[in-house]
This record gives C-alpha cells, sequence and structure tokens, in this order.
C-alpha cells in the first residue's frame, strides 16, 4: 500500500487495484449527447465507487481480507476530501505500485 497525506492532513493508505477492478471503475461514468449537449452521469457514484476500491486505511481504520471502506468511514471525509482521495486511487494505480511502496 502507498501511503499519502491529505492537504487536510489526514493520512491515508491506497491500495493497488486490479486492471479488471480499474475498467470497471472507469466505465461507470457515462457520457450522454443530446444534440449540442454532452451530460455527464454518475460522477457522484464513480467518485465514491474509487474511494470506496482504492482506501486500504484512513486514520485507525485499515482494510482487512479485501474489504472495501465502509460508509462510517467515507461518512467522515468532506467533499474536498473525496475528490482528493479518488484523484490520489487514479494516479496510484498509473505508478509501479511495487516501487512506490517500499
Amino acid at each position: 500500500m502507498i501511503e499519502k497525506k491529505l492537504s487536510s492532513g489526514k493520512k491515508i493508505l491506497i491500495r493497488e487495484l486490479s486492471i479488471d477492478k480499474m475498467d470497471e471503475l472507469k466505465d461507470m461514468l457515462e457520457i450522454v449527447f443530446s444534440g449540442d449537449h454532452k451530460v455527464l452521469k454518475n460522477m457522484s457514484k464513480t467518485r465514491t465507487a474509487w474511494v470506496r476500491a482504492g482506501l486500504g486505511g484512513c486514520g485507525d481504520w485499515k482494510t482487512s481480507n479485501g474489504a472495501i471502506a465502509p460508509d462510517s468511514i467515507l461518512k467522515q471525509l468532506t467533499d474536498e476530501e473525496m475528490n482528493e482521495i479518488s484523484t490520489a486511487v487514479q494516479e496510484a494505480q498509473k505508478l509501479d505500485f511495487k516501487k512506490k511502496s517500499n
């Protein structure tokens, strides 16, 4: 897992996700075209899914046996923290996870 400190000062752990899980998460966001307009759907749902899947620890809570982050942990986070974690989880998957975690 990769340790990261949020701008709020909270420390989190980010876990490595499989290629299949990342594909599933990327496919959640929908772009709907209607004439000259396009609408993004499922933005909040997608953000929460990235956080839930990629968060390996937050404060005193640590995942065990591959469990996802429960509502009780997510409800302690601000919208800014949720956005920051979602972005951090996605960026961490692009890195060589093994090198970064050492």
